[in-house]
């Protein structure tokens, strides 16, 4: 998450330029010049979803309620699926407001964190339906499970050969250390 943050600010910062011209010299250059703001926005992000899962705590109890009343397993499922697909589209609307924020800090240079979240969720208010469809979009294409699991599978890959490469270059070493100790008796 923190690389994205990073990064978030370098593909911003390209993408505003006039010629939209990509080098790797200006998009480290964006992505240092805003990583402070992004961290910012993230930090309220997290607290966002915390606020939001706190509060939806009730409304799931209340589904799991009428799910275990329903009188059809049809109907328990409905509710069971519904309270879960309630949740998911309030976190991409959420994800989406951060989105905002950040394209709000780029583009009108601003300093505070707060304000852009605030800028962001005013217009994701006064679009109500569009975001509402970005998040939808978001959930039926799959987008943000991609991405997730790409970044998973890049993290294990890089941890999984970077731990190994360590590993092997420890072993003499290690071996040797070992036989020091000599046998347990």
């Amino acid at each position: 998450l923190l690389v994205q943050v990073f990064l978030a600010g370098g593909v911003l910062s390209v993408l505003r330029q006039a010629g939209g011209r990509w080098t790797v010299r200006g998009m480290l250059h964006g992505a240092g010049f805003y990583c402070g703001r992004f961290l910012r926005v993230w930090a309220l992000l997290m607290l966002g979803a915390a606020i939001l899962f706190a509060c939806f705590a009730p409304l799931a109890w209340w589904a799991d309620r009428q799910a275990q009343e329903a009188v059809s397993e049809a109907t328990a499922d409905a509710w069971l699926i519904g309270r879960h697909a309630a949740l998911l589209l309030a976190l991409l609307y959420l994800h989406v407001v951060g989105t905002y924020a950040r394209v709000i800090i780029v583009l009108e240079e601003r300093s505070s964190a707060a304000l852009a979240v605030l800028s962001g969720l005013a217009f994701a208010l006064r679009h109500l339906l569009a975001s509402l469809a970005v998040a939808a979009a978001i959930s039926l294409f799959g987008f943000s499970s991609g991405a997730a699991l790409a970044t998973a599978a890049l993290g294990s890959f890089f941890a999984g050969t970077v731990g190994t490469l360590i590993l092997a270059a420890l072993a003499g070493p290690m071996v040797e250390l070992a036989f020091k100790f000599g046998p347990a008796e």
